[in-house]
């Protein structure tokens, strides 16, 4: 058992950007909690990468607090087996002009499950919030399961907000050009979910904890780094 808390406080004009990977081994169990208070015009820039355990979550709570601040929770998923992952997060915004993105990408095999629950609060102070949230899901069998609770709370008339929920099966077009390019059947599937997965990965603003995800990820696909 991992059970792991984190307080972060992020001062006037500065930018933090926390990567995790958690890749507990098939019998782990992984329980974290962040806590998040975001100063004015300055960014908290997260990010989880979900492989390991056979149960885990990982909850954050962000309190946008300063004018001007930015929160990014993004992260992404791939399990297989009986593995459980949830990723919770609420995000408070409490000052004017303040935005948060959330993006999240799973990819969901075997019995495995997957839970969203993302949650903005903007209260009646937060006038001109820009949040924006998003959980896309690749199902990679019949009995994978993802349970999405994307949640907006609004106390705020002058705000742009939205969220967002999609869930399907793997591409056959996008296999079918791998396999017309002679990639074996195995790699062309790895090499879709990988596409699927580096969306998220992407939006890290940091380029060597990019990388380093990155890497993770083709070696937990069976691919070379691309």
């Amino acid at each position: 058992l991992a059970n792991h808390a984190a307080d972060i406080r992020v001062g006037k004009n500065a930018r933090l950007v926390h990567v995790k990977i958690q890749d507990e081994g098939t019998d782990g169990r992984h329980l974290s909690m962040t806590r998040v208070k975001v100063g004015e015009k300055s960014l908290y820039d997260g990010f989880t990468l979900t492989i390991g355990g056979s149960l885990s979550r990982s909850e954050t709570e962000a309190r946008v607090e300063g004018m001007g601040a930015e929160v990014r929770l993004n992260g992404a998923y791939s399990i297989t087996g009986k593995q459980h992952t949830d990723h919770t997060s609420r995000i408070n915004h409490l000052a004017q002009g303040t935005k948060s993105r959330q993006v999240y990408a799973g990819a969901i095999d075997g019995n495995g499950r997957g839970v969203f629950q993302g949650h903005i609060v903007v209260d009646q102070a937060a006038q001109q919030t820009d949040g924006y949230q998003m959980n896309r899901a690749l199902l990679l069998s019949d009995t994978a399961e993802i349970d999405s609770k994307p949640t907006l709370e609004i106390y705020a008339d002058d705000v742009k907000c939205s969220h967002g929920a999609t869930a399907g099966d793997i591409d056959e077009d996008h296999l079918f050009y791998l396999r017309a390019r002679g990639i074996p059947a195995a790699a062309a599937r790895s090499l879709v979910v990988r596409g699927f997965l580096a969306d998220p990965v992407e939006n890290i603003s940091d380029d060597d904890a990019r990388a380093a995800v990155l890497d993770v990820l083709d070696a937990h696909l069976g691919l070379e780094r691309l």
